[in-house]
């Protein structure tokens, strides 16, 4: 934004600048100013409601994420939620947690398809389990896999094998959620050319 909003002072500032360059960079100006008003906003709720937590059907956070990752994936992505299970936390950091576990694992499916010429078959399956004191959320997917020599590193920050726009943040944010938010434990297990 800073960076947009720099640019267009520097240009409206310029002599040579015409009146209807000058009415569009005011239009960038304003819009920048509003769009830097709502990240502020923003930030400041989102660092509200990750500090609220309540006590939540962990089903729905999970149904979330799948419903709005299957918009655009043409494997089924299978749930086995069973009877509803009771925890607490926080249902918009949970969501995100498992939107962002069931993008890597789309991600692989794709890579797969591309580099070993291989469909995946059985998509992407989350199970949910409890006996009563502990929760346990598998996720599986029929992906690429993740090389041995890439699984001490799959949590640290800002690795990626992505290409782009990534950062490297998504599983570091994943484990963050589970572990640091909720106090769980997450655990990864895979094998290259298989799936994880």
């Amino acid at each position: 934004i800073a960076i947009f909003t720099g640019s267009a002072e520097v240009l409206s500032s310029g002599s040579q600048a015409d009146l209807q360059i000058s009415k569009w960079l005011s239009y960038v100006l304003t819009a920048t100013a509003d769009l830097n008003f709502l990240v502020e906003e923003l930030s400041g709720l989102a660092k509200q409601a990750k500090n609220h937590k309540e006590r939540l059907d962990l089903r729905i956070p999970i149904q979330k994420a799948v419903h709005l990752m299957q918009l655009d994936f043409p494997y089924p992505i299978t749930v086995e939620p069973g009877d509803p299970v009771f925890v607490t936390g926080n249902a918009e950091s949970l969501t995100l947690a498992f939107i962002n576990v069931i993008k890597n694992a789309k991600k692989a499916i794709f890579d797969k398809a591309l580099i070993l010429k291989e469909l995946s078959e059985n998509g992407i399956s989350l199970k949910l389990q409890t006996n009563g004191k502990t929760v346990k959320v598998s996720v599986a997917d029929t992906g690429i896999g993740i090389r041995p020599e890439n699984m001490r590193r799959i949590f640290s920050t800002g690795w990626t094998t992505k290409k782009g726009d990534n950062h490297g943040l998504g599983l570091l944010r994943v484990q963050n959620t589970f572990t640091a938010e909720h106090n769980g434990k997450i655990a990864v297990k895979s094998k290259y050319g298989q799936g994880t």
